[in-house]
């Protein structure tokens, strides 16, 4: 059986859409311009995720398919340690 899924919340901002589904997934598609994580993005991001979320852990799924640059070791630290934060399970 196949569920109809509703966004509950949609932001937009200036890295792409934030979106809490009906599902209790939180999804992020980040704007085609953007090529990999940063941290300005990840602090703005992080915000909206604990507001979106009213800090509940969601599955959290994002597509980043289209990043063609690596992620800095500082960024990939500053994400391990506020992912915990919103996010229960990861793809």
């Amino acid at each position: 059986m196949i569920e109809n899924i509703k966004m509950l919340e949609s932001r937009t901002f200036k890295y792409g859409v934030i979106e809490l589904r009906s599902d209790d997934i939180l999804t992020y598609v980040p704007n085609k311009e953007i090529k990999n994580f940063t941290i300005p993005l990840l602090k703005l991001a992080v915000d909206i995720f604990l507001d979106i979320t009213n800090r509940d852990h969601k599955l959290y799924f994002y597509d980043i398919s289209h990043f063609t640059d690596s992620t800095s070791s500082e960024t990939k630290t500053y994400m391990k340690s506020t992912l915990h934060l919103f996010a229960k399970a990861l793809p």
